[in-house]
């Protein structure tokens, strides 16, 4: 494994304008990864690309996945990290280890052999064929961080020197962009659930913002398996919300949901 960090307040690495301004015009779109995978390529060769925010519990929250290789793979395989093992992932102690009011961007390199926990590293690299990963980490204004993470597959081998040494050069530039694409995300999902949100938060105010977020979801008609594309979660981690809101409601179903708030 291997970490090196860019210092943004004494240095301000030279950005590519061209995936400056690429990167910029994909912001907020549902196209935003998959613009991100066509720069990139440009650079070295890539099988997935995932991001995702952390918030101050270290909870990710899902940006956005693509993929050269299989759009599903890369999707899916980050619905699994979301599951549970972002718990033992290594970037976390990048993200513990660095100092308040500090401005850097780290660049991590791990291989499969690095995941000590078994079900991480099998779940998520074994089995879709991943075998190492480059990530980008930033912690953002608002305290939160931003991980831009790239992999390889193993019909295309490990990254190299060069790959790192590339990927080093654009850091600060694709953090940047997926940290505005984040904010974007945050309020249009605030504005797709605005209404029937305040509705539950009316009828139950003790209900977490996960469970007034999912019950929100499901007053507007969606699977679990939407409303977990649409807050950035794992649909397992929808249905245990849903649970435990139906519980503090005193319901038992979606059609009892739908009586409590008419």
């Amino acid at each position: 494994m291997e970490i090196c960090s860019i210092d943004l307040a004494h240095h301000r690495p030279n950005v590519d304008p061209t995936l400056a301004i690429e990167s910029i015009r994909a912001i907020g779109k549902d196209a935003f990864a998959e613009r991100l995978v066509g720069s990139l390529s440009r650079y070295f060769r890539l099988a997935h690309l995932s991001m995702f925010s952390f918030g101050p519990e270290h909870r990710p929250n899902l940006l956005g996945t693509s993929s050269t290789l299989s759009a599903r793979i890369a999707y899916d395989t980050a619905l699994t990290y979301l599951g549970s093992h972002y718990q033992s992932d290594p970037g976390q102690h990048v993200r513990d280890a660095e100092k308040p009011d500090t401005q850097q961007v780290h660049v991590q390199y791990q291989i499969a052999s690095d995941i000590v926990d078994t079900g991480y590293r099998i779940n998520c690299y074994e089995q879709p064929g991943i075998v190492d990963r480059l990530s980008i980490l930033q912690r953002s204004e608002d305290n939160a961080w931003i991980a831009v993470n790239v992999y390889r597959d193993r019909s295309q081998g490990l990254f190299s020197r060069s790959d790192f040494d590339a990927l080093m050069t654009v850091a600060p530039i694709l953090t940047a962009a997926a940290d505005r694409h984040a904010q974007l995300l945050h309020l249009a999902k605030a504005s797709d659930c605005s209404d029937h949100y305040a509705l539950i938060a009316r009828v139950n105010p003790r209900l977490s913002q996960r469970e007034k977020e999912v019950c929100a979801g499901i007053l507007d008609g969606l699977t679990a398996k939407q409303i977990a594309k649409r807050l950035g979660i794992a649909p397992t981690s929808v249905i245990t919300h849903r649970k435990n809101a139906y519980l503090k409601l005193g319901i038992n179903d979606h059609k009892q949901l739908f009586a409590l708030v008419r």
